[in-house]
């Protein structure tokens, strides 16, 4: 297969991921449309506070065109010649390159204002920027371990003549921020921060994000905190392949809610109040259900209907949102079409794109003076002074 054969694959390749991650996109967009984020990309200025609320209380989503990149070094001055050959050999997959000049701290004398020269490679997608580094890390960790090796007897051997590798790869020494999750990239880039407040307008070029330094008040965000109690055999730690889900309770702005599966408790259950403190009212809405389908199916449309942009539980990482994604996985739900969350068994967390979630759980293990076996959520009630009688 000859290099024109080649690139015309790659750029075949390079299309089919294009209509497939269409095909992803649009269904992403109708997920984030149910929960309440709709595509903003045509019509008056809107003001949105990150994440993303509108004054009048509305949510939008704005899509941002921003090239991932990063940085990489030539040796011998020769910028040029490598950034011809990267162009050739990434014909598909680089976008642009342009020769910057930035400060390098590891030169001795950066303090006086010395810049390095760098090859700005940027690209289209985060995978071409990913396949690209792939290639190029092995490329550097070769070339060091080779210059180390040769430069203390380069000037004699070569006495002090310019010697041309045969690769121009070979001169390729050093990349830099290619590790920069993009999303981070993209904020430092711009000057754009969670909890502040932009103007958002639309135009043919693209979208144009404003900060309104003038507003200093911040959104009300939405705020869901929810715990779940299940079933389990004696002196087992519940397992989501054959345990149920028994209740769920949460409050909303406020406002409690307890959903009962009847499966596993006796009777109905009615309206309660539970206030550990006058400043902290709790006036629970009980539902009873018939089964643990119900109960999830209506607490993933209540979900779907107040919307919160923030999520809090107590240890949900590792065991709530495992939980409730199994048993609904278990009853042909997935969870993730429904609320947008997935859980990350790699990274132990549990994420979604328009809403946070914070697990008061890692707070404890990190701030928490009391032993392993105290980090229980009973043992913090009563270091909030709550009675646990209530319980």
């Amino acid at each position: 297969m000859n290099g024109g054969d080649k690139r015309r694959l790659d750029r075949l390749d390079l299309r089919r991921s294009k209509k497939q991650k269409n095909l992803i996109r649009s269904a992403e967009e109708e997920l984030e449309s149910k929960l309440g984020f709709d595509l903003f990309s045509e019509g008056e200025k809107r003001l949105g506070w990150l994440l993303t609320f509108a004054s009048d209380g509305s949510c939008f989503k704005s899509k941002f065109k921003s090239r991932p990149y990063f940085y990489a070094a030539a040796k011998n001055k020769a910028e040029m010649d490598v950034e011809a050959y990267l162009r050739r050999r990434y014909e598909s997959q680089i976008a642009e390159i342009e020769i910057v000049e930035k400060e390098d701290l590891d030169l001795k004398n950066h303090l006086s204002g010395l810049h390095k020269r760098y090859l700005k490679i940027s690209f289209d997608t985060v995978q071409q920027l990913m396949d690209v580094k792939r290639d190029l890390v092995h490329v550097v960790e070769r070339n060091r371990t080779k210059f180390d090796a040769a430069e203390a007897y380069e000037s004699l051997l070569m006495g002090n003549r310019e010697h041309r590798p045969l690769d121009l790869l070979d001169l390729v020494v050093d990349l830099r921020e290619y590790d920069v999750p993009y999303h981070v990239r993209f904020a430092i880039d711009n000057d754009v921060r969670c909890g502040q407040w932009y103007d958002v307008s639309v135009f043919s070029t693209g979208v144009m994000l404003e900060k309104r330094t003038d507003l200093l008040q911040r959104a009300e965000v939405r705020v869901c905190a929810f715990d779940i109690e299940t079933t389990k055999l004696p002196l087992k730690f519940p397992d989501a392949e054959y345990d149920s889900i028994m209740m769920i309770s949460y409050m909303v702005d406020g406002q409690g809610y307890l959903i009962i599966n009847r499966e596993c408790v006796g009777q109905d259950i009615e309206d309660l109040e539970y206030t550990p403190k006058p400043e902290f009212q709790g006036f629970f809405s009980v539902k009873n259900v018939k089964n643990e389908v119900e109960l999830l199916r209506l607490w993933f449309t209540h979900m779907q209907e107040v919307k919160p942009g923030i999520f809090v539980t107590y240890n949900g990482d590792y065991f709530d949102w495992p939980f409730i994604e199994r048993r609904a996985e278990y009853h042909g739900i997935k969870m993730s079409g429904e609320l947008g969350f997935q859980c990350d068994k790699n990274q132990g967390e549990c994420r979604a794109k328009f809403a946070c979630h914070l697990d008061c759980f890692a707070w404890v293990k990190r701030d928490s003076y009391l032993p392993q076996g105290s980090h229980g959520l009973k043992v913090q009630i009563c270091n909030l002074s709550y009675f646990v009688s209530y319980m």
